[in-house]
């Protein structure tokens, strides 16, 4: 299963987005060829409810849609056997995030019904900020990460959501998940800045693997969304060495 035709590609992040923005955003950006999705997140859910908030989306985008649970995976595993990810899907959700720190048990419980559903997992890694790795300062060891991308790549995922700051681990993920699954979907977090001079320069491995940046720029207007999206875009090509958008 597969999230996008596209090689290449921008997901907006309507997460943070006030509810009454989220239409206009949506309804600026769906007809773009390079925006290839949408990452439905917590503002808007606690707004308006996640199954009012995919449907009102639905009725204007045929594009696919990620929601973002906040963490999904830190719970027990006979929680993810059970309703809650019919109901993502069943509202309209295409692909769902987990950060599976539970425990591999909950990997698995989550992955199998993912696959039972055909609702597709995006496994998530690395958080991009300092702090987060209990070298930093925090309370996660750092080989944690690798251990969820590997396990999960053993259970047949290959959508996996990544830290643009964290380059070196991004280059040792791709040749270890490349050669368990081929070709990878990364979706990369973390790009602050407006012409993506903060997403390192990209590296050999990802020229193989399909790649989108996750845009979350604050709507203030249609004009300025889209500018900024735009300039968002032809930077994020630029990085990665793109020289056209592509479906493959």
């Amino acid at each position: 299963m597969e999230l996008f035709e596209q090689k290449n590609g921008v997901i907006i992040d309507l997460g943070y987005l006030q509810d009454k923005f989220l239409i206009d955003a949506i309804d600026a950006t769906n007809s773009i060829p390079f925006v290839v999705g949408y990452k439905i997140g917590a503002l808007p859910v606690l707004e308006a409810g996640l199954k009012d908030t995919l449907r009102s989306i639905r009725k204007i985008s045929s594009k696919p849609l990620l929601y973002d649970h906040q963490k999904l995976g830190s719970d027990l595993p006979d929680i993810y056997k059970g309703r809650m990810l019919d109901l993502i899907k069943s509202y309209g959700a295409d692909g769902v995030f987990l950060f599976p720190l539970g425990g591999k048990e909950v990997l698995e419980a989550i992955i199998n019904k993912c696959i039972e559903i055909e609702l597709i997992p995006v496994v998530c890694g690395d958080l991009s900020y300092k702090g987060f790795f209990a070298e930093e300062g925090g309370y996660i060891d750092i080989d944690v990460q690798q251990r969820i991308y590997l396990d999960a790549a053993s259970y047949g995922v290959s959508h996996f959501m990544m830290s643009c700051n964290r380059v070196d681990r991004i280059k040792i993920y791709c040749h270890q998940l490349g050669g368990i699954i081929g070709q990878l979907k990364l979706i990369f977090t973390g790009i602050n800045s407006a012409d993506c001079n903060n997403l390192p320069d990209s590296c050999s491995q990802l020229k193989h693997n399909k790649a989108f940046a996750l845009f979350d720029d604050s709507f203030s207007n249609t004009d300025e969304y889209v500018s900024a999206l735009n300039t968002f875009w032809e930077g994020f090509k630029k990085k990665l060495e793109i020289t056209s958008f592509s479906i493959i």
